[in-house]
């Protein structure tokens, strides 16, 4: 990206790299790393015309992404707190709303927009 004088980064963080963790530690040490890593890269590139940004999804529906269920208790257990928030929020987010956010940040009418950490969850983030 240097060579060819810019271009756009877009990262798919999470909802839970801007909370306190109830997602586990291991997975929200690794966003809150991710949302880390998009600024940086912004601040030290954004200069060089490399613009760096993340979506942040909240819940994205499993059954029509393809990933299916798992066998995993604490997946139960995720599953189960996400549709308790489904009923106040509405439903998890489609595997195509996430991908419309991650195209508009990678074209160039999102070009003035660096180092940012735009939301995809249907208002999650509210609550």
């Amino acid at each position: 990206m240097q060579a060819a004088g810019g271009g756009a980064i877009v990262t798919v963080a999470s909802k839970s790299s801007q909370s306190a963790g109830a997602a586990g530690v291991a997975y929200t040490s690794s966003k809150h790393g991710v949302a880390g890593l998009v600024k940086h890269v912004a601040y030290f590139y954004g200069p060089e015309g490399i613009r760096s940004n993340a979506v942040l999804p909240g819940a994205v529906d499993p059954r029509q992404s393809g990933i299916g269920a798992t066998a995993d208790p604490r997946s139960a257990w995720a599953v189960q707190r996400a549709q308790l928030s489904w009923a106040t929020m509405g439903a998890p987010a489609h595997p195509d709303q996430i991908a419309a956010a991650v195209s508009w940040l990678a074209s160039d009418e999102a070009s003035n927009i660096n180092g940012a950490l735009i939301s995809s969850d249907g208002g999650w983030s509210t609550a």
